[in-house]
């Protein structure tokens, strides 16, 4: 049974097609919902990369630890 006090935007009042709709809604919010997580997860990373191999630090720690100077 649908409940009345509830406010729902489906297009029909059969619950069988709420139920479905419904059901279609909420997956796809949550898979929009990961979708973002992951391209922020893997914008931070890039941003991560970046600000590593652009650090001048980061180049001389790693002429330091690979044995390897500059003249």
């Amino acid at each position: 049974m649908i409940r009345s006090d509830l406010k729902c935007e489906t297009r029909t009042n059969l619950p069988i097609n709420h139920c479905a709709e419904m059901l279609t809604q909420t997956l796809s919010n949550k898979t929009k919902l990961f979708n973002h997580h992951i391209s922020t997860l893997i914008e931070h990373g890039l941003r991560t990369v970046r600000n590593i191999t652009l650090n001048p630090k980061y180049h001389r720690i790693t002429q330091l630890t690979s044995g390897k100077r500059r003249r």
